[in-house]
């Protein structure tokens, strides 16, 4: 069995803590993963410390993932502008000697072009962050079955009976009439 000249454990669960991924932690240190599987089984309390902290960095990104689908679905992103496949620049607008309207594109600190882009707003994520955190966005859904599970089975006209109803309790439907 090999040993390690370095004390390796404390860094390890440091990094765990962090960003709970054994591989990406035990080559962050220098060690081989199987070392730290090796390890973990022959001393429990090793183990269940590292076990706490992939929880810890576990919590820790999932937080940082609701800031993110929060910041996405409420602030946006930006993303670049592209026309028949390529990314269009922003210009801008100026007067030239002669008094006429010019544009000319916009420059960064190291002189190169500024791409034009378009803030988006993820309404995707921002339904998800609202189911997970506001109980009347979550949607309950119920399966009527039949006997022994089957599909129920329902008549044209008991089915249309029921359309009717359903349409006759909203403002503005169509009246019963539309669907005799």
């Amino acid at each position: 069995m090999s040993h390690h000249a370095f004390p390796w454990r404390e860094p390890l669960l440091a990094f765990l803590r962090a960003d709970p991924f054994v591989t990406k932690a035990s080559d962050a240190i220098g060690i081989d993963r199987t070392v730290v599987w090796r390890a973990r089984q022959a001393d429990p309390e090793f183990d269940k410390a590292v076990r706490e902290a992939l929880a810890e960095g576990q919590a820790l990104v999932a937080e940082r993932v609701e800031q993110e689908v929060l910041r996405r679905g409420l602030e946006g992103f930006y993303e670049p502008v592209v026309h028949q496949g390529r990314i269009s620049y922003a210009h801008e607008r100026y007067v030239d000697e002669d008094g006429k309207e010019q544009y000319r594109p916009v420059l960064d600190a190291n002189g190169q072009h500024v791409p034009l882009t378009i803030r988006k707003v993820s309404d995707t994520l921002l339904l998800a962050a609202a189911k997970a955190r506001i109980a009347a966005y979550r949607v309950e859904r119920t399966e009527i079955t039949g006997a022994d599970g089957a599909a129920l089975q329902i008549d044209e006209t008991t089915r249309r009976a029921r359309l009717k109803a359903i349409l006759s309790n909203r403002r503005g439907a169509p009246s019963a009439d539309d669907f005799a």
